[in-house]
């Protein structure tokens, strides 16, 4: 007998229902009560939220390109860690995918299982065995192509890679997926997997522990139902295979031919990324100006009008495909190009302004002072310097003056771009005639004490000084 036929023997011969007569028979309904199933059901996992993860950032286009904006990474599931692979199966309702997260827990059983999924093992497979209210099995043919009188209408092994270690613990209750495996074999399991329909305790214990290994999300345990509540069909004789004596389908005809389209199926099966639990809708406030899409991808597509310019706002709502909550970010997109960003005067004196932005960006005027390259200086670029002065004094003579938290003067000689290209000497408070001339260079009052046009000679007593032509003054009174 071939391996895949006694695949999960025992618990099959246990639980096989009979058939009243005939190949196939119709579902009906059973109590909870009876056997080692009369546990409190447990509903799947529900997600409690979708989440925003990264805002959106405000965007400048100057031109009429689409520009496309990246989703991924921007919306998140606040309750889902681990990997999630999606099983797309043919269940007759509007939302037919099963989506099935990981348990950090079975490391071994994940890694055996996503080789079948990232091969394309599971693609177009069906379920082949249901037990009502009890198990859903699947990973072990492929889906025929062919009516069952036609020729190489028979179901195909998917083929195996060997065994996987086994791994119990987790409990193999409602809305879980476990490994299939042989009776009496706690480590043959290999591709079969089926989801417990129902609270299946004596599992966690039974050969060994059968290997729970994930969780199905949100309402995946709808089609989970529905696939596990089909007619059944023993097609043991027609298909001479045993693992096939309770085949579920959507539909037997009277003539017992199964056909092609009666099978459960999982028509794809893929690893997930977050972004892929969330379908998104996105507004612009101004489509006139900007229309805002999604591409085949699914990342953000901006088109602007050609003439359009101005700010338009996009807003971008994510809806989680598991429990149907929602996560929003409006962010802004500056039309025609840059937007002159506002500015702060620190200083005014003399023929240049030393400015600031709302970030604290420094500019001599409207022009950015860079420290290098594309480096922009901000106010707090250096510790314990403070921006005090910025002037262009002409033929190529640009400085950018700090004051340092002792008092003295550091200065940037500056190039045409207003880049630093070295030094200058320093400035000490306790060389009053290099102080006070640097005062009246730049118009500043840089120790505050109320004087910026004469340099001080002599401090004792009442202070000597003179003005930049040299005449003298008792504090501020001409000799």
């Amino acid at each position: 007998m071939h391996a895949l036929s006694k695949l999960f023997e025992a618990l099959h011969l246990t639980r096989r229902v009979k058939h009243a007569g005939g190949h196939y028979r119709r579902r009906r309904q059973t109590s909870r009560r009876s056997s080692f199933l009369s546990c409190e059901t447990l509903e799947s996992k529900q997600l409690l939220a979708a989440d925003l993860a990264q805002a959106f950032a405000t965007i400048e286009l100057d031109t009429t390109d689409p520009v496309t904006v990246a989703i991924e990474g921007k919306f998140q599931e606040d309750t889902v860690s681990g990997t999630v692979v999606k099983f797309e199966t043919n269940a007759p309702v509007s939302d037919s995918d099963i989506y099935i997260e990981l348990d950090a827990n079975t490391p071994l059983t994940n890694a055996n299982f996503l080789s079948y999924v990232n091969n394309g093992a599971y693609d177009n497979t069906i379920f082949h065995r249901s037990v009502n209210d009890f198990v859903l099995q699947g990973g072990g043919f492929t889906a025929p192509t062919a009516d069952a009188n036609q020729p190489s209408s028979d179901p195909i092994a998917i083929p195996t890679t060997g065994t996987v270690q086994n791994e119990p613990g987790n409990q193999n209750t409602r809305g879980t997926i476990a490994m299939a495996k042989l009776g009496g074999q706690p480590d043959s399991a290999t591709s079969q997997f089926f989801f417990n329909v129902s609270d299946n305790s004596f599992l966690d214990s039974d050969n060994g522990g059968y290997t729970q290994f994930g969780q199905v999300l949100g309402s995946g345990m709808t089609t989970v139902d529905l696939l596990n509540d089909t007619v059944t069909y023993n097609a043991v004789d027609y298909y001479a295979n045993t693992a096939l004596a309770e085949l579920p389908l959507y539909n037997v005809s009277a003539d017992n031919i199964v056909k092609a389209q009666d099978f459960e199926k999982i028509t794809n099966a893929d690893v997930v990324t977050e972004s892929d639990l969330m379908t998104y809708v996105v507004s612009s406030s101004d489509s006139a100006k900007l229309t805002a899409s999604f591409d085949g991808n699914g990342d953000l597509v901006l088109t602007p009008n050609a003439s359009a310019s101005g700010s338009v706002t996009v807003t971008v709502t994510a809806t989680s495909k598991l429990d149907n909550s929602t996560a929003s970010d409006t962010f802004s997109v500056q039309l025609g190009g840059p937007v002159a960003p506002v500015l702060t005067a620190i200083e005014e004196a003399g023929n240049t302004v030393l400015n600031k932005d709302a970030d604290g960006k420094l500019y001599a005027g409207d022009q950015p002072l860079y420290m290098s390259g594309s480096t922009q200086l901000t106010e707090t670029y250096f510790a314990a310097y403070t921006p005090v002065a910025v002037e262009d004094f002409g033929d190529g003579d640009k400085r950018f003056v700090l004051k340092h938290s002792t008092g003295s003067l550091l200065t940037f000689s500056m190039s045409a771009t207003w880049t630093r290209t070295g030094n200058l000497p320093w400035i000490e408070t306790n060389d009053p005639t290099a102080f006070n001339t640097a005062e009246a260079d730049y118009g500043v009052d840089f120790d505050s004490d109320g004087d910026v046009s004469l340099i001080e000679l002599e401090t004792n007593g009442l202070e000597l000084k003179k003005d930049l032509s040299g005449k003298l003054y008792a504090g501020d009174q001409p000799l």
